[in-house]
């Protein structure tokens, strides 16, 4: 089984937004324009994809920037770690979306 973010339907970008009973959001995004293995490109499937949190509003993120080119794997670690947040804003570390798409490693 091949890991894959792919849209039901051909769009420039696609993804999802969840928002936890916490009150902390999470975005996962991925085609032409994110941080995903398909940055340039029009396609619905990728390997690697872009995630966000924020706490309420946009105005108060999880991280400066969104982190990209994360595999599901690492997708669903970050996930599960904001799912996890207290119902209140704080703010993690360093982003690590400076990685780009040659550091994507699925």
């Amino acid at each position: 089984m091949q890991n894959d973010f792919e849209s039901p339907i051909e769009s420039t970008t696609s993804g999802y937004h969840m928002t936890f009973k916490n009150g902390w959001t999470v975005s996962v995004q991925w085609g032409k324009g994110s941080y995903s293995s398909n940055y340039m490109q029009k396609s619905s499937v990728t390997t690697c994809a872009e995630i966000w949190a924020f706490f309420g509003d946009l105005r108060h993120p999880f991280t400066t920037n969104p982190e990209g080119y994360l595999s599901p794997d690492e997708i669903a670690d970050y996930i599960h770690e904001v799912k996890g947040q207290p119902n209140h804003w704080t703010m993690r570390g360093t982003p690590s979306c400076s990685r780009g798409a040659e550091g994507c490693s699925c």
